[in-house]
């Protein structure tokens, strides 16, 4: 078996002053999520071909809205080269669907890797508010460790971003 399937899920606090609706406002807005990106270079809005899906048991609000985001991300190579020498750009196309509770995020990258993210907005065990963000990323197997990695590397950075637009 040459593929296999990474299933995360990451949990944040939303800050105490911020409503349901403000935070389900920012998972609403595909470019804050997009700029939450540390390795972000650029991105554009895209029209694809054949309309985007969803699983059956992602209820859409709105459209489907894609991009294509360009990201600059390390080779993993020896840190004695220069730093140039240790990034490559990588080139993902992103579909963003709004649901009543969050998102569902599908993101195409390279190397045939496939991200499904579900971001959702729900109550805190304790009280409050809680930004959930369940990951299934399909890949190769030999990719596993990288792409698990990437994703464990940045989800705290990623959170705080997203909750905290600017703007």
């Amino acid at each position: 078996m040459l593929n296999t399937t990474i299933k995360l899920t990451h949990v944040t606090p939303v800050p105490g002053y911020m409503s349901r609706e403000d935070a389900l406002s920012r998972l609403h807005d595909a470019e804050n999520h997009i700029k939450s990106d540390p390795n972000l270079t650029h991105w554009n809005p895209r029209t694809p071909q054949v309309p985007p899906t969803v699983p059956e048991d992602v209820d859409a609000i709105a459209t489907t809205e894609s991009y294509t985001v360009i990201d600059t991300v390390p080779t993993h190579l020896p840190k004695a080269l220069p730093k140039g020498m240790l990034e490559k750009k990588s080139v993902s196309e992103y579909e963003f669907t709004f649901t009543t509770d969050g998102s569902f995020v599908r993101i195409h990258c390279p190397l045939n890797v496939l991200m499904e993210t579900r971001w959702r907005i729900r109550n805190a065990s304790g009280g409050g508010l809680e930004l959930e963000e369940k990951v299934n990323a399909h890949c190769y197997r030999f990719l596993a460790p990288l792409v698990k990695g990437e994703l464990e590397k940045n989800w705290k950075e990623v959170h705080q971003k997203i909750l905290i637009r600017k703007g």
